[in-house]
């Protein structure tokens, strides 16, 4: 199977057109060189608004994503590739839709039992402290944008409409959250079986 992989053209898909394209490009980069020193055929694939046409350009039979943000972690890059019949790393069409968007991955952890910090739409300052009984501190950010771009610690309630403003720079209906001090960890799952953390 790895030779079979090694004798097929693999573009490491990189850059975009979101906010995080500078980290795209970094962590494509490196992708790229690793595989290239693994013996892969990878080459780079540095895409903006024509994505079939440089995928179809350089003739790509395997895509490495790295694209970070909307139009890399949103489905919309792997509905592409499932329409070109081209396979991809990563999560497929719905469930990287689902994970995008924290809202909805939210109300999926809750219906799993698994514990999540509260929250609810940002629909406003009344809204979110006296309908839904929030304190400060709080955390303000983008419901469907990729790490901290749009995030705010709303740490006093004077503060809530500047940070409301900043998230709405990148989403229509950001989402307010309860603040959890805390290390930050991460740990990805692979096949069912948990990875280190970081």
């Amino acid at each position: 199977m790895i030779e079979e992989i090694k004798n097929r053209k693999i573009g490491v898909i990189m850059g975009g057109v979101s906010m995080e394209r500078e980290v795209s490009l970094k962590s494509g980069n490196a992708i790229l060189q690793s595989l290239k020193r693994m013996g892969y055929q990878a080459l780079p694939a540095v895409i903006g608004d024509d994505v079939i046409g440089l995928v179809r350009e350089l003739g790509i039979e395997i895509a490495f994503l790295a694209l970070h943000g909307g139009w890399g972690e949103d489905g919309r890059i792997q509905a592409v590739l499932e329409m070109m019949k081209i396979p991809y790393t990563g999560s497929g069409v719905l469930a990287s839709g689902l994970c995008m968007n924290k809202q909805y991955s939210k109300a999926i952890f809750i219906e799993k039992g698994i514990p999540t910090p509260a929250y609810c739409p940002a629909a406003g300052e009344r809204f979110v402290f006296e309908v839904m009984k929030f304190e400060t501190p709080l955390v303000l950010k983008p419901s469907a944008e990729g790490s901290t771009v749009g995030v705010s610690i709303v740490r006093e309630r004077k503060d809530f409409e500047r940070a409301l403003l900043e998230a709405k720079k990148y989403d229509e209906v950001p989402m307010a959250e309860a603040f959890i001090a805390g290390r930050e960890i991460t740990c990805g799952v692979l096949d069912g079986e948990p990875l280190e953390v970081v």
